[in-house]
C-alpha cells in the first residue's frame, strides 16, 4: 500500500495495483497485449483444412461489388449498389431487416429474370417498376447504413428463389404465384398460378 499526502497530510493509503502506472508500464503492458493479439489473428491452417475461402471470394475489382450465390451476376457497380441501397430506403425503410433485403433480392431477381432489363440500373428505373421512383420519392432517400447492409446481405447470398420479381404493400399481386409476406409486403413469383 502506498499512502497518498496531500499539503503533507496522509489523506489514504492506495493499493499498489490502483496506483496510475507510468509510461513505460503502460508501453510494456501494450505490447505484451499486442503480441497476444497477434498470435490469435495469426491464422492456422492445418494440412487436414482445406483452404476452401479462396476457392470461393471473388477477386475485388474496383469501381465493383461482388455477387454471391447468382448465376448470371458475378458484380454489380458501386453506382448500382447505391441505386439498390436508395431505392430499398425509398420502398421499405419502415420494415424490419428481412423485408429491406427482401427488397433488395426482387431487384437482383428482376435483373436475372428474361422479362425484365439486364442491369440493376435498367431495372430500379424502368418506369412503373417502383413506386417511390414514380412518385419521386426517391430524391430524398438518404444514404441510410442499415438499407446499405441490406443491400450487402442480398449480395452476398440468395434469399428467395428467381422467380420472385414482385411484391407490394397490403396484398397479393392479382397475377404470378403468391410467395410469402414479411412485414407489411406481399411477394409474387413469376410462376403461373396453380389452378385447381
Amino acid at each position: 500500500m502506498a499512502a497518498v499526502a496531500f499539503k503533507g497530510r496522509q489523506v489514504r493509503e492506495i493499493p499498489e495495483e490502483s496506483r496510475y502506472k507510468t509510461t513505460e508500464e503502460l508501453q510494456a503492458e501494450y505490447r505484451q497485449q499486442e503480441a497476444v493479439v497477434e498470435q490469435k489473428d495469426s491464422p492456422r491452417v492445418t494440412e487436414s483444412e482445406p483452404d476452401d475461402f479462396e476457392e470461393w471470394v471473388k477477386p475485388q475489382v474496383e469501381g465493383m461489388v461482388p455477387v454471391y450465390g447468382r448465376e448470371s451476376i458475378d458484380y454489380i457497380s458501386d453506382e448500382d449498389f447505391d441505386l439498390m441501397a436508395k431505392t430499398v430506403y425509398a420502398e421499405a425503410k419502415t420494415e424490419e431487416f428481412e423485408g429491406q433485403v427482401a427488397v433488395a433480392e426482387v431487384i437482383l431477381n428482376r435483373v436475372e429474370s428474361d422479362n425484365y432489363p439486364n442491369t440493376v440500373k435498367d431495372v430500379i428505373t424502368q418506369p412503373g417498376a417502383f413506386s417511390s421512383w414514380s412518385s419521386g420519392a426517391i430524391g430524398d432517400a438518404p444514404f441510410d447504413d442499415e438499407c446499405c447492409e441490406a443491400v450487402q446481405a442480398a449480395l452476398n447470398e440468395r434469399v428467395f428463389p428467381v422467380t420472385v420479381v414482385w411484391f407490394r404493400e397490403g396484398h397479393f399481386h392479382p397475377f404470378g404465384k403468391q410467395y410469402t409476406v414479411i412485414g407489411h409486403h406481399y411477394f409474387s413469383s413469376e410462376e403461373e398460378k396453380n389452378e385447381s
